[in-house]
């Protein structure tokens, strides 16, 4: 599985790695921090940096400065940065059309079916389904 992720990625462009679409993903609901980021992605500051560095340079995140604290340095999103976001969206969602294309209708039911169940398991207190939440 990992190695058929890698290949998707490749699809993306050069250089494209899945921590940068986190990150521009994450960004895109708003300006966030290295630290953050760091956290949310589960990888260490120096790491987070490296990324946050790699998009920098490429136009698609913004650092900026914090006048009430001038440690803190908020990263946001470039509206080049957002460009990219939707087009790698768009090319996930191409891609995954094509694979569901190629499913029968039993296996659409079994997909379905399992979807549920996900969706089940990370409803929140309320009940409320992710449907409800985002519609």
């Amino acid at each position: 599985m990992h190695g058929a992720m890698k290949a998707q990625f490749r699809l993306l462009g050069p250089g494209i790695l899945p921590e940068h679409v986190h990150v521009l993903a994450v960004l895109a609901h708003g300006h966030s921090t290295v630290s953050r980021l760091a956290g949310m992605g589960r990888v260490s500051l120096p790491t987070a940096s490296r990324t946050v560095d790699a998009l920098e340079r490429r136009g698609w995140v913004a650092r900026g400065s914090d006048a009430g604290d001038r440690r803190r340095v908020p990263v946001s999103l470039t509206e080049e940065g957002r460009r990219e976001l939707g087009r790698v969206r768009r090319i996930g969602e191409e891609r995954l059309a094509e694979r569901l294309s190629a499913l029968t209708a039993e296996e659409l039911g079994a997909l379905r079916a399992g979807l549920e169940v996900i969706e089940k398991a990370f409803a929140d207190e309320t009940g409320t389904s992710g449907e409800e939440r985002c519609g």
